[in-house]
């Protein structure tokens, strides 16, 4: 009787594994995205400081870029 028990845990183990490593993946790539959209908005805001030195420095003739002086 105890090998039938145990044969049975080892078969209803079997899915519980499947089933519970699914959510765990869904939650990982959840994350993933979550970072990866945070990781984007940095990049972004970045990106806006950026065009605003870039803009700022254009307007002022001592900020010459190093392959644009003679």
């Amino acid at each position: 009787m105890g090998g039938e028990c145990c044969i049975g845990e080892v078969g209803t183990a079997k899915p519980a594994e499947s089933n519970t490593r699914e959510p765990a993946s869904l939650e990982l790539a959840q994350q993933n995205a979550a970072l990866n959209r945070s990781i984007i908005e940095e990049a972004q805001g970045t990106i806006e400081v950026a065009k605003l030195n870039w803009a700022s420095c254009q307007e002022n003739p001592l900020c010459a870029l190093p392959w644009e002086s003679s």
